[in-house]
C-alpha cells in the first residue's frame, strides 16, 4: 500500500479588476438529498436581485393594485453547491464576521 503523502498548501486570491460586485436581496437555500439516504448532504445557494417597479402615479389605491398584480422576476446573480460540512464553515465564517452575541437583528 501506497504511503500517504501529507503537505500544506498556500493559497493567494487572484484580484480580478474587472469584477464588480453585485447587489444582492435574494436568497434561497435547498438541500440535495443523498442518493440512499434521502438526507440532505449537499446544499444549493442562490442568490439573486429584484428590483422595484418603478411606479409614477401617486394614487396609493392604483399603486396597491400594480403591486399586487404584478410578479417581479428575481436575477440570478449566483448559484454554488456546498456540502453539508462546507455550509458549517461558512455559517462559522458568517458568525465570525457579525459577531457571535449577534441576536439575529437586522443591521443594515
Amino acid at each position: 500500500m501506497a504511503e500517504l503523502l501529507s503537505a500544506q498548501l498556500h493559497i493567494q486570491w487572484a484580484n480580478d479588476p474587472s469584477s464588480v460586485p453585485v447587489p444582492v436581496n435574494q436568497m434561497a437555500i435547498q438541500g440535495a438529498p443523498d442518493s440512499e439516504t434521502g438526507n440532505p448532504d449537499g446544499f444549493f445557494l442562490t442568490f439573486g436581485h429584484v428590483s422595484p417597479p418603478i411606479i409614477i402615479d401617486p394614487d396609493a389605491e392604483k399603486v396597491r393594485d400594480v403591486m399586487e398584480s404584478t410578479v417581479l422576476p428575481v436575477v440570478p446573480v449566483g448559484h454554488f453547491f456546498l456540502t453539508a460540512g462546507r455550509l458549517r464553515e461558512l455559517q462559522r465564517l458568517l458568525n465570525r464576521t457579525l459577531g457571535e452575541d449577534n441576536d439575529g437583528a437586522a443591521e443594515d
